[in-house]
């Protein structure tokens, strides 16, 4: 499944969600968090007890000092199976409680004189977590108020009952420190988890360890592995709701399984060629764009033209090569026109953002150009000097006019989807993007993902990318997966940031490491490889250079001397 502290994040979501509802329904919902940093467990993430392979869940007190476990509590392991287990190692009396009064109703298996198991049918384990919560807990709870004398036999500072909500406010407290001292954010919305079977070349693939916190989802791989069909599926699965037939998978038995946290809840969906097979889909704000991003709804299309309109539609960009976008000119324009106060706010946000985000521009003005009102764009030369004369967007260059486009659109789309946010930082939702390097210099499509995650910290980014250039720029718990085409499997995704130290390697090493897959990265045009230079930079490069020339010329010197 996943590594042993996404597990703990996600549970920590999970019952923190559950808990705000429970409150908001006077009930308290409290459970064990871990209490010390012993081995410094908490700082690492772990914030429940367990091991490496499982984590563990109480909602009482007591504990069995001699299994150093809670007497009763709730345990999933990595892979994905859960079970209830009661323990009595420290008292015959509670062992007494169990056997007489908990194995019968709740089911439980006698493992020895004083263990129990309740073991649950493989199934999604949040599922399973909140079956627990609304069946077998509340059992419990009636079970043990109903025999409490049962359970005071012995120690009376080690009893089993509720939680005391002030032991749980201090461990709270303890881990949001915790939690905050180490950067651990829960994207608003997010893709948790994402399966697909038979959707166009794969058969059954599926993304898992999504951590709630993860800014940016790198999708790698050759030409032709399937990067922009899983983007395709994933665009379905978040916003079923906006499908048209025309963006159908033709295949009849496709099936798309997947977890989505949203604010409100965090809950797996399943949707096939028959329609959603879940729960009502949650309302996930959302934008997708393929790989051309250059034409918008200006005068030569016209956004409000029938003929044009399907094109603007929130699925064509991906699924389709003549999309139009909307103008984020003539959107500013209109904002700078009004009066009121949230829209000035909005103006001067986004123009601040347009400035530090696209290559090379210092400023954005509003002039008058061919009888109308244009947004007029300031670029620096590459010297870094300032340009004296602003160009509207048709006349700027193809990178960046691409990425204005899809800025632009992505932000007409979410303030769309959410009208009372006046502020790009404040946006919430999931984009997808098909190869987001795409007429960039490397030198942006480092920057890009990093801009990207500190001006919309509140937006999940999943993209595909044929460059090494932009997992430089990866921002902190980004995943990585390389997409691959294989005869007996099909297409596979497999999952790398977690066997390389990402942050510590250079485009040469990101090239051989098998996200890419090279070979090597040695020039075809090169015939000696004693002649090769390896320095880590141009710079390097230079002051070698300029070393072994001196070294020539001496050891040339002392020849002629000898001679």
């Amino acid at each position: 499944m996943s590594k042993i502290t996404d597990l703990h994040e996600e549970i920590y979501d999970f019952l923190m969600q559950k808990r705000e509802v429970a409150l908001s329904q006077g009930i308290r919902l409290d459970f064990t968090l871990r209490a010390e940093n012993k081995d410094k467990k908490i700082e690492k993430g772990y914030w429940f007890y367990g091991g490496e392979n499982e984590l563990i869940i109480s909602f009482w007190s007591g504990n069995d000092w001699l299994y150093e476990t809670p007497n009763i509590f709730f345990q999933i392991t990595t892979k994905g199976d859960c079970s209830l287990n009661l323990s009595s190692g420290d008292s015959s009396s509670k062992g007494f409680l169990f056997r007489n009064f908990l194995e019968s109703p709740l089911g439980l298996i006698p493992e020895g004189s004083n263990k129990w198991q309740k073991y649950y049918p493989k199934s999604d384990y949040l599922n399973l977590l909140d079956y627990f919560l609304s069946e077998d807990k509340l059992l419990i709870d009636r079970l043990l108020s109903q025999n409490s004398s049962e359970s005071f036999l012995e120690d009376p500072k080690n009893t089993i009952k509720s939680i005391d909500p002030s032991d749980f406010e201090v461990w709270l407290q303890n881990t949001k420190n915790f939690r905050n001292s180490i950067g651990a954010v829960t994207m608003p919305y997010a893709l948790s988890r994402f399966k697909v079977e038979s959707y166009g070349p794969i058969t059954k693939l599926e993304l898992s360890s999504l951590p709630k916190d993860s800014p940016f989802i790198f999708l790698t791989g050759e030409n032709g592995t399937g990067k922009t069909t899983l983007l395709k599926a994933i665009a379905t699965a978040i916003a079923y709701d906006k499908l048209l037939p025309q963006y159908e998978m033709e295949e009849d038995l496709w099936q798309l399984s997947f977890r989505l946290i949203t604010p409100f809840s965090t809950a797996s969906y399943r949707i096939n060629m028959e329609g959603n097979m879940s729960a009502d889909l949650p309302n996930v704000p959302f934008c997708c764009y393929g790989a051309s991003r250059l034409d918008i709804d200006d005068r030569m299309y016209g956004g409000n033209n029938v003929k044009h309109k399907h094109r603007m539609h929130a699925f064509h960009s991906l699924f389709s090569h003549d999309a139009i976008f909307h103008d984020l000119n003539r959107w500013l324009l209109t904002a700078l026109s009004q009066s009121d106060a949230s829209a000035r706010l909005k103006y001067n946000s986004i123009k601040k953002m347009l400035i530090d985000i696209i290559p090379n521009i210092f400023n954005i003005t509003e002039d008058a150009v061919e009888d109308s009102q244009e947004l007029l764009y300031y670029e620096l030369d590459t010297d870094g000097s300032q340009i004296s004369t602003g160009v509207p967007f048709r006349k700027l260059s193809s990178g960046i006019k691409s990425l204005i486009v899809m800025l632009g659109d992505m932000m007409i789309r979410l303030f769309a989807q959410q009208p009372s946010v006046n502020e790009p930082s404040m946006l919430k939702g999931i984009v997808l993007i098909d190869e987001i390097d795409i007429h960039l210099h490397p030198k942006w499509q480092r920057k890009l993902p990093h801009i990207l995650s500190q001006y919309f910290p509140y937006v999940q980014f999943i993209v595909t990318t044929h460059s090494p250039i932009p997992l430089l720029g990866a921002p902190k718990n980004s995943r990585i997966f390389v997409v691959k085409r294989q005869r007996e499997n099909g297409v596979i995704a497999e999952r790398l940031d977690d066997q390389l130290q990402l942050g510590n390697l250079l485009p040469n090493t990101i090239l051989t490491s098998p996200i890419f897959g090279m070979q090597d990265i040695i020039p075809e045009s090169n015939i000696n490889l004693s002649d090769l230079n390896t320095e880590r930079n141009f710079q390097e490069l230079e002051v070698n250079s300029k070393i072994r020339k001196r070294l020539r010329e001496r050891a040339r010197k002392i020849k002629n001397e000898k001679n």
